[in-house]
């Protein structure tokens, strides 16, 4: 004696519908992954509540199912074409079908441009609540008013007064600066064509000798060269 076909129970017989109702309008193959993941939004099917149900499909023939390898894919079985009423399946041809999918495509594009302007009008407030963004900005606009009111009588001219001295004072400090940075650089000039710095040797190396020098008349004798060619320097700059 064959095995009964399992038949959906009373519970499960809306699954096994929506499934087969599903399978039907997609009219392509799923796997029951693809199936559970397609229909959780709208009614939270469990995957073994899925698997139960196309199970119970395949062992009553309303939909079929191939394995590959170690997934199985379910498919509903080959319908009908059904035109509408007052189409004759000789006027339906390849030329016909392509204008009809333009068709289709330019709707999308005029539905989807539509629908753009739609949240557009929604983003914005409603006509009720137009007042109240009004009152706020005309709020906002006196606040802004008020402030540069505020600021335009106690506007105090001695803030400019000083910015000015603050700037001028930075000019004299960068040139101030600029004349002692070339004093340094003439003196170290100096120093190198004096011949107290070394083949080889850098000027730190030089002042470290200096500073370990013992005697104080050699040490002296630095200090007035220095001065000296300091007092040079100073001279020449005085002069031009």
């Amino acid at each position: 004696m064959p095995p009964k076909k399992k038949a959906c129970l009373k519970q499960d017989g809306d699954v096994c519908g929506v499934i087969q109702a599903y399978l039907e309008k997609q009219y392509k193959p799923f796997a029951i992954n693809d199936i559970v993941s397609n229909l959780q939004k709208d009614y939270k099917f469990s995957k073994p509540v899925v698997l139960k149900a196309l199970d119970t499909l395949v062992d009553e023939g309303r939909i079929v199912s191939k394995p590959f390898g170690k997934v199985t894919i379910y498919c509903c079985k080959e319908q009908d074409l059904e035109l509408p009423k007052g189409v004759d399946v000789n006027e339906v041809t390849y030329d016909l079908i392509s204008e009809l999918r333009e068709e289709l495509r330019l709707l999308e594009k005029e539905k989807s441009t539509l629908l753009e302007k739609k949240n557009a009008l929604f983003s914005e407030p409603e006509n009720d609540k137009l007042l109240d963004v009004l009152a706020t900005l005309r709020e906002s606009e006196r606040d802004i008013d008020s402030k540069l009111d505020n600021l335009e009588r106690n506007w105090d001219p001695t803030n400019q007064k000083e910015i000015n001295e603050l700037k001028n004072l930075e000019k004299t400090l960068k040139k101030d600066l600029a004349s002692r940075k070339k004093l340094i650089n003439d003196l170290l000039a100096i120093i190198k064509e004096s011949g107290l710095l070394k083949k080889g040797e850098t000027m730190a190396e030089l002042l470290v000798c200096v500073m370990e020098i013992k005697s104080i008349f050699y040490l002296s004798l630095f200090i007035l060269i220095s001065l000296f060619f300091i007092d040079s320097i100073l001279t020449k700059q005085n002069f031009i």
